[in-house]
């Protein structure tokens, strides 16, 4: 199983969200019903077959998670603290426990919200017990619930920094 997302312009027609789901290894794709207010997605992950978290734009220009446990046929969205910040990456190294980065807005602003976490399956979501790193995590990778690494580039320079969990 897999779900992709992002967003599609066909001749003539405004932007629209898509989100697609596979079941056969990827070798076909099929859109599914897009959560209510969904503009576009950012970013998806699986945490079951059937099981698909989607982070995405709102129409009124905010940002949220979206959580789907029937393929794709129904949504809801997911309270966070996640506001009006792109949410850049997401994985779920379990699942029950995922991690979606947040890009918060400098240095001067790092509270520890730019990585938020569930342990339930993506039903509830709250900052990550870490402290935020001056980082604007544009990749999230975990091998287990314990173990990941962020890459990206600071807030204070251009140089992109891989962070570790330890």
């Amino acid at each position: 199983h897999g779900i992709a997302t992002g967003v599609a312009n066909y001749a003539g027609s405004p932007i629209v969200g898509v989100i697609a789901i596979t079941t056969d290894g990827g070798e076909t794709w099929a859109q599914t019903k897009l959560p209510t207010d969904f503009a576009s997605g950012l970013t998806a992950a699986v945490m079951d077959p059937g099981k698909f978290t989607v982070v995405g734009q709102k129409k009124d220009g905010s940002f949220g998670i979206f959580v789907s446990l029937d393929a794709g046929q129904t949504w809801a969205e997911k309270k966070t603290s996640l506001g009006s910040q792109p949410m850049l990456a997401m994985d779920f190294p379990t699942k029950t426990d995922g991690y979606v980065t947040k890009q918060c807005p400098g240095p001067a602003a790092l509270t520890n919200d730019c990585v938020l976490a569930t342990h339930d399956g993506g039903q509830t979501w709250a900052p990550s017990t870490t402290d935020c790193i001056n980082l604007r995590g544009d990749v999230i990778a975990c091998a287990d619930k314990d173990h990941c690494f962020m890459a990206g580039p600071p807030h204070t320079s251009g140089t992109q920094t891989i962070y570790v969990t330890t």
